[in-house]
């Protein structure tokens, strides 16, 4: 609707959108989201990276934590405390 209304959506409302997804388990959706956020020529931001990492931690998913934890690095981001407490977490 924002960009109907010829309002271009930042960082922050690609991150609301995507966090809601991956908080509801809809991951393959919150990752398009990604995407368009990419495509939008946005970069993803340690928030964008630790929501996903966070929801496979939760999921004990630690494959899937450690790929997160990868792209979070290969965009130069620093981890923070509580992406090194989800690995934590997700490694049970």
């Amino acid at each position: 609707k924002m960009v109907q209304s010829g309002l271009q959506p930042e960082g922050p409302h690609f991150d609301a959108v995507i966090s809601s997804y991956y908080t509801a388990g809809e991951v393959d959706i919150a990752t398009t989201w990604l995407t368009r956020m990419r495509k939008a020529g946005l970069k993803p931001g340690f928030f964008t990276f630790n929501m996903p990492l966070a929801a496979c931690a939760k999921a004990g998913d630690l494959q899937g934590a450690e790929r997160w934890f990868a792209r979070l690095l290969a965009e130069d981001l620093p981890p923070g405390i509580s992406t090194l407490h989800a690995l934590i977490c997700a490694a049970g």
